[in-house]
């Protein structure tokens, strides 16, 4: 599981990985296992016929790096991937929620000195006096930190916490907050350079590669698990629509936002005509493995010594 390809400031959840880590990461591909696309996964999984010790790649969200520094790597080594795209991305230039919320606190330059917020009814006040501004300290402690570590700062503490409670919270609810801290922090809603998604052009591109295959990761990236059955049926429906407007072909695979899940959105997928689905999940797919809760190693960025350790253990997993 990929999520991005770039070098970042600040990387949290480890969704990042350099360009030049990639391009060692897909030689120790090529020289550990067979790569299949995903779709032959799902095929063989339906049969019954899981072949050996494949390996599969995929791409969450859709980050514009996808198409400019991952597809032609990936075409030069010819390894096939799936890429799993949250449809309203592509029309809205904004950042994702989270990386709003990352941009405000761990990258403004000034900010403002306390903040009272609504958070979805509950009234929170937070004092940002020690770090009004973002010195070198900060930026250095921020660098190096991640999300499974104590917050270093006040700024990354109050972005861990809205993090969490954000996170639930349907599109509607997370574009209001958002405002709400744009407004205060004196920000406008154009996304960074390279903090955006791609653009039609460009996924068609990619859907046009026989390398490729785009999957669904529904329309505003919301996490599937925490929504009644109306808003699961409609994320899952119109994303699909959407893409399969803009490829050409009927869509196969999805991937779940966060990897959140249950047992009703499993249930549309089928019924939408999905042959498999994505979690979050760091275990290997087996023979046993239900198809619409296929399971995935995260990639970090590692150089290829590491990546190749890394990948002989999850190999480890298969029977």
């Amino acid at each position: 599981m990929y999520h991005r390809i770039a070098d970042l400031a600040c990387d949290p959840w480890e969704l990042a990985v350099s360009p030049d880590n990639f391009e060692q990461q897909l030689q120790v591909l090529q020289k550990m296992g067979t790569v299949i696309s995903l779709p032959t996964l799902a095929d063989q999984l339906q049969a019954g016929s899981l072949k050996g010790k494949n390996i599969v790649l995929t791409f969450d969200d859709g980050y514009e790096d996808n198409f400019l520094i991952a597809k032609p790597l990936l075409e030069k080594y010819r390894i096939p991937a799936t890429f799993f795209i949250p449809t309203e991305s592509i029309s809205l230039k904004r950042e994702f929620w989270w990386d709003e919320l990352e941009r405000i606190f761990i990258h403004t330059e000034t900010l403002p000195p306390q903040l009272n917020l609504n958070l979805l009814g509950e009234q929170l006040k937070f004092d940002f006096h020690k770090e009004v501004d973002l010195t070198d300290e900060l930026q250095k402690k921020h660098k190096s930190w991640k999300h499974n570590e104590p917050a270093p700062s006040i700024r990354s503490t109050v972005y861990m916490l809205l993090w969490q409670k954000l996170i639930g919270a349907t599109s509607t609810e997370q574009q209001q907050v958002l405002r709400e801290l744009r407004h205060w922090a004196k920000l406008t809603e154009e996304a960074r350079p390279g903090h955006h998604g791609m653009s039609e052009v460009q996924l068609k591109q990619l859907g046009a590669q026989p390398l490729f295959e785009i999957g669904s990761h529904t329309v505003t990236h919301t996490a599937l698990g925490h929504q009644p059955a109306e808003i699961q049926r409609r994320e899952i429906k119109e994303s699909k629509e959407y893409l399969e407007n803009i490829t050409g072909y009927k869509l196969q695979t999805f991937s779940f936002p966060n990897g959140s899940h249950n047992q009703s959105a499993r249930n549309i997928l089928k019924t939408e005509g999905f042959t498999a689905a994505l979690t979050t999940d760091h275990l290997p797919v087996t023979k046993r493995t239900d198809r619409y809760q296929l399971s995935r190693f995260q990639v970090n960025n590692w150089p290829a010594p590491e990546f190749q350790k890394h990948l002989s253990r999850w190999m480890q997993g298969f029977s």
